[in-house]
């Protein structure tokens, strides 16, 4: 037997594995505290211990979220020399095997009015770390002579809204449709 242990998860931890499943079924207004509970098996109260209220909760599965997201996309980022296989990884990455966790991230700016400001500051703080990676990439990319001269924040831009967009219709139109080669697909749409 390795000496790797099995970590029990703390009550905290808990809550907000349910509340991200929660938000993933029903969105962040439309669950109870009543169903968090049920979900997590605690005690309502053990709930109010570790958040006040049910908007600390949407906002802390925000930021994991968000903190996920972009430590894949630095890690994928800095995963290859060429800037078109850096940006090959980042973009597998942001369309492959998490997918479904990125509805969170789309329901929170679905739902960002009723999340308030907090909300917004972080979607800023994690944005502008999420697109750093790529707005280097690209322009590496264009210094090197692999990309063509674009603007490069437009550029970035333009990339994560298509990539909404295939993940937007991959979960909530048609979650059992796979639409083949779509990173090979945007790679071409972003390059040539």
């Amino acid at each position: 037997m390795s000496g790797v242990t099995n970590v029990e998860p703390t009550s905290r931890d808990r809550v907000l594995s349910a509340a991200q499943q929660l938000i993933i079924d029903h969105g962040f207004v439309d669950f109870s505290m009543r169903e968090l509970a049920e979900v997590s098996g605690l005690a309502k109260a053990t709930i109010y211990h570790h958040f006040p209220d049910k908007q600390t909760i949407c906002h802390s599965v925000v930021e994991i979220e968000f903190a996920d997201l972009r430590d894949r996309i630095i890690t994928a980022a800095q995963s290859a020399e060429s800037p078109v296989e850096r940006l090959r990884a980042v973009v597998d990455e942001l369309l492959g095997p998490q997918l479904e966790r990125r509805l969170v991230v789309l329901l929170a700016a679905h739902e960002a009015v009723g999340l308030g400001m907090h909300f917004h500051s972080i979607i800023k703080r994690y944005r502008n770390e999420m697109v750093a990676p790529i707005v280097d990439i690209i322009q590496d990319g264009i210094d090197r002579g692999d990309f063509r001269t674009v603007n490069v924040e437009m550029t970035v831009i333009s990339l994560m809204g298509m990539m909404q967009s295939y993940i937007t219709h991959r979960i909530l139109i048609s979650p059992d449709q796979q639409l083949d080669n779509i990173v090979e697909h945007t790679l071409d749409l972003l390059l040539n």
